[in-house]
């Protein structure tokens, strides 16, 4: 029996695209947002484990993982589609990424460290 190929309207990909695209960009200034009202000091007199647990135990490792995890996906199936929700995804991740770059870079750069620690930790 041959296989039915079934059709889905352009304008119901397009807006399917929109909305991944709108989930990226949520998703992006949601860690902005947290980084700015999280503080950035660490307590003093902490030692080193009890940083590296600390750490990934703050409300900011849950946006940053989420971005980095569901953002690159959901930005390449939209972009599968043609429409302009492809220049806004464009236009958002070079803004976040140099927001996050410039601002938040030491903090970025320490979570990075701290998520691969734990990685080999797991191992």
């Amino acid at each position: 029996m041959p296989r039915r190929h079934t059709f889905i309207p352009l304008t119901r990909k397009r807006r399917v695209a929109e909305h991944m695209a709108m989930v990226v960009l949520a998703l992006q200034a949601t860690l902005l947002l947290t980084f700015q009202v999280t503080p950035s000091r660490l307590p003093p007199r902490l030692t080193l484990l009890e940083l590296l647990w600390a750490l990934p135990q703050r409300p900011t490792f849950y946006p940053f993982i989420a971005v980095f995890l569901a953002g690159p996906p959901l930005t390449v199936l939209a972009c599968r589609v043609p429409g302009k929700h492809r220049t806004w995804l464009i236009v958002g991740w070079i803004i976040f990424l140099s927001l996050l770059l410039t601002f938040f870079g030491d903090r970025v750069s320490l979570m990075l460290r701290i998520l691969e620690w734990q990685f080999h930790q797991s191992r």
